[in-house]
């Protein structure tokens, strides 16, 4: 069919626009689906060395998400940290202690746990909501004074050395937006002070120097004294002399 030169170049268009579309839009999708979080709690704790803190890591979504499956990989310093002990939530009713899902290492600095449920009647799925929910917690304690990173791996994807929430959608989804990392200060326990300076108790003068001076001051009123009062018969001997 010959069209003219025109209507080729608007169809030419118009294809190349709705391509582009289709190619675009599962990555739009995708984008849109992210609104699950995974959050720390506290975020900034203070401790000292020897001391513990319970920091739980929750999970909620902007927009209610089913949820089938979630990972956490949490990295941390561990010349600062030690892990002491980990709890799991009752988010999933399935948390697998395996090499592969859990993993909670002093040496390399890092704490993996993964929950999934399969959405049968004794393991539904959970519901995220804006309300967070408790999916473990960790206890650290501190080891020496210092400060270590909470850093959550992510990639964005679910890789299998990062974090990651899925949804139950068939096949699902990956719904984990960019977690907030944060932060464990241990400190030396010592509060620094600036002593406030005294004075001396001899103002800096030495007693002898005291004596001296309270001495001298004493010998030279007494001489201004005894000129201003001289017997009036000196002052008529020194009269007629001059």
């Amino acid at each position: 069919m010959n069209l003219p030169r025109f209507h080729k170049v608007w169809i030419t268009a118009a294809c190349a626009i709705f391509s582009l579309f289709f190619a675009i839009s599962p990555i739009f999708a995708q984008s849109t689906q992210q609104t699950a979080a995974m959050t720390l709690n506290p975020q900034n704790p203070t401790i000292t060395p020897g001391q513990t803190v319970n920091v739980v890591v929750s999970l909620s979504s902007s927009t209610p998400k089913q949820a089938s499956y979630a990972k956490a990989v949490l990295q941390f310093d561990p010349e600062i940290l030690e892990i002491t002990d980990v709890v799991a939530g009752s988010i999933f009713c399935t948390y697998p202690t395996d090499s592969a899902s859990y993993a909670s290492d002093n040496t390399q600095g890092v704490i993996m746990v993964t929950g999934f449920s399969d959405g049968t009647t004794d393991c539904a799925y959970p519901q995220l909501t804006a309300t967070q929910a408790t999916f473990f917690t960790v206890q650290f304690r501190g080891r020496k004074a210092g400060a270590s990173d909470l850093q959550f791996r992510y990639s964005g994807t679910n890789d299998v050395q990062n974090s990651a929430i899925m949804d139950n959608n068939s096949p699902t989804q990956f719904i984990l937006v960019a977690p907030t990392n944060g932060e464990i200060t241990v400190s030396s326990g010592v509060t620094p002070t600036t002593p406030i300076p005294q004075p001396p108790d001899d103002l800096g003068v030495s007693p002898l120097m005291l004596l001296i001076t309270a001495g001298g001051g004493m010998i030279l009123a007494i001489g201004i004294y005894a000129f201003i009062h001289r017997p009036r018969s000196f002052q008529s001997r020194v009269l007629v002399r001059d």
